[in-house]
């Protein structure tokens, strides 16, 4: 008479062996990856905005500023020299406005809104310069669009 063939041996064998082989995976920078796509929080004088990652020419337009900025350490007071400071904190300013929204306020309404109100309208130099550093921290830094 014949015996029925058990398989339950060689398959515990088989899932034993491959479980041993298979290294245990641990992911790492997991959070970099996930908050790609995200936003950065974060409070000015009281208020807390967000700001997504700069697009790259955000992050170029900066970026000139900042040169500006760096270009004007140094040189004499003058009056052309204070008009010249005065205009560029106004294009800085209105540069960041333009990158930043309001908590629970969609995108693209934040900066209709953000045309007419300045939030670092009023910022003095360190501020400006806090927050100049801050968001070109945030830049992308090629003009590839994933999506």
């Amino acid at each position: 008479m014949l015996e029925p063939i058990s398989f339950e041996g060689p398959e515990q064998d088989v899932q034993g062996a491959a479980a041993q082989a298979a290294p245990s995976v641990v992911p790492a920078n997991i959070e970099i990856v996930q908050n790609l796509n995200g936003t950065v929080r974060f409070t000015y004088r009281g208020r807390e905005y967000l700001i997504p990652h700069l697009a790259w020419e955000h992050g170029a337009a900066l970026q000139a500023v900042y040169l500006r900025f760096k270009d004007m350490n140094g040189l004499p007071a003058s009056v052309t020299m204070l008009d010249a400071y005065l205009t560029l904190t106004r294009d800085a300013t209105r540069l960041m406005a333009r990158c930043i929204t309001r908590r629970g306020v969609p995108f693209w309404l934040y900066q209709l809104y953000a045309r007419f109100f300045n939030p670092f309208r009023k910022a003095t130099d360190r501020e400006i310069g806090a927050l100049l550093g801050f968001m070109l921290r945030l830049r992308m830094t090629s003009t590839v669009r994933f999506g």
